[in-house]
């Protein structure tokens, strides 16, 4: 004789007797994946806009992100905000914040996930076209170029780099995040070269602020030879 059982909570929901053959052979549950996090190796620091900073407006964004299999951000998108003014320096952030990619099972997988965006009038970096005075260079850049480890030959090569830092209210340089390069060994040396700048600080109101300089720099002629 076949046993009947009933699910009084699945027939309630469904609206009639929901009936299983206790003989016959039930699914498997499908097993939950096992996702692991995305991991933040670099945030890119928002350039505050400078008429919410002069009224001394803070807040975090919160943006939505999506990132492919190899960590890259493919898009991002405001979901709140506490000032929309805000909202195109958090995204353009967000689109070059920096991650080791999300894993499903072990495998890396693209992801969405959210993200805040924070703006603090403390640590403020302002974009060096808005400010009274802008910072002012104590050391020549050229001078400081260093050598690479390996003996390296260029000749005729275009060789460019873009790039953003940050010069802070002491003058020193403190974030740098490189946009694009044509060639690695001349962009490694670029960026010691960058780290080594010094600068009188920019002024906003007669007090020190932290800027965002974007700066590229491009050779397309002569002859370069590093031993």
């Amino acid at each position: 004789m076949r046993k009947i059982i009933l699910l009084p909570i699945l027939a309630v929901l469904i609206g009639q007797p929901l009936v299983v053959n206790a003989e016959d052979k039930a699914a498997a549950p499908a097993k939950a994946p096992v996702i692991e996090a995305p991991l933040l190796k670099n945030a890119y620091v928002p350039v505050y806009p400078i008429e919410l900073f002069r009224e001394g407006k803070e807040g975090k964004v919160l943006v939505e992100i999506a990132l492919d299999n190899k960590g890259k951000v493919e898009s991002a998108k405001v979901i709140d905000s506490p000032d929309e003014r805000f909202n195109e320096s958090a995204v353009y952030a967000a689109e070059r914040f920096e991650f080791e990619p999300a894993k499903k099972d072990g495998k890396a997988s693209s992801i969405r996930l959210r993200v805040n965006v924070a703006f603090s009038l403390d640590k403020a970096v302002l974009d060096a076209k808005d400010v009274d005075q802008s910072v002012v260079s104590l050391n020549e850049f050229d001078m400081k170029l260093p050598r690479p480890d390996v003996m390296w030959f260029h000749d005729g090569e275009k060789l460019m780099i873009n790039l953003d830092f940050v010069v802070d209210k002491t003058g020193n340089v403190s974030f740098i995040h490189i946009n694009e390069y044509t060639n690695e060994t001349y962009a490694r040396a670029f960026v010691e070269a960058v780290k080594n700048l010094k600068y009188e600080p920019a002024l906003v109101d007669g007090k020190p602020v932290s800027v965002m300089i974007r700066l590229e720099r491009i050779k397309n002629t002569g002859k370069i030879i590093w031993y």
